[in-house]
């Protein structure tokens, strides 16, 4: 489910794209004004070694604060290029996110079933960016003839908010879970001559 709701995000693409056409940028303006949150999504994945434990939900949570952070912005002063700061905070965040939520699921798998597990949160983040440009997409055309494109990208970025916070929450749960080589190894430190922990494991491996 976390994993799921991580592509949340996907909506805010087409919704930036449509709001930066409202505000009369040029698709140049447009492309620079976005380009903050590509950068962060970059420089995320480099920092793994010094980032702390349970980094997934860190970097939901960074998502979370940067969408907020952003929707203030817009709100208050009507034009995204001021949004250069939260945009690189959602980047980064999204670009930690990601391969710790993929990391997450296939620890807590058999191996045996590794390969299916990954195609699996392949398809899941397929369905649920899918999902995200429809239903969130449609909430903000919605929105969008009935109060302007400032109030509904404002009030979209704060449902997307909301959705990478119970993400976060979620993925936070499932990295307290102890993956399936713990028991195993457990077992085997308890056990000398390991006779224990191996039957452990060739039964889970079955």
């Amino acid at each position: 489910m976390a994993v799921a709701l991580f592509y949340s995000i996907a909506a805010f693409f087409l919704i930036f794209s449509e709001h930066e056409q409202a505000v009369g940028r040029t698709p140049l303006q447009a492309s620079l004004d976005i380009l903050p949150l590509g950068i962060g999504f970059l420089i995320g994945p480099h920092l793994m070694r010094v980032m702390p434990r349970r980094v997934a939900a860190l970097g939901l949570c960074l998502e979370t604060i940067g969408f907020l952070a952003f929707a203030g912005l817009v709100a208050a002063l009507d034009q995204t290029p001021w949004g250069a700061a939260p945009l690189a905070l959602i980047g980064f965040g999204q670009g930690r996110a990601l391969p710790s939520l993929i990391r997450i699921t296939v620890t807590h798998i058999p191996h045996a079933f590794a390969g299916l597990a990954c195609g699996l949160v392949n398809a899941t983040l397929q369905i649920s960016a899918a999902l995200s440009v429809a239903i969130i997409g449609g909430v903000f055309y919605a929105a969008v003839g009935a109060y302007g494109s400032t109030h509904a990208i404002t009030a979209v970025s704060i449902l997307i908010a909301v959705l990478l916070f119970v993400s976060s929450l979620l993925s936070l749960r499932a990295e307290r879970v102890p993956s399936l080589e713990t028991p195993a190894k457990i077992v085997g430190a308890r056990d000398p001559e390991g006779k224990e922990g191996m039957a452990l494991s060739q039964v889970r491996d079955q």
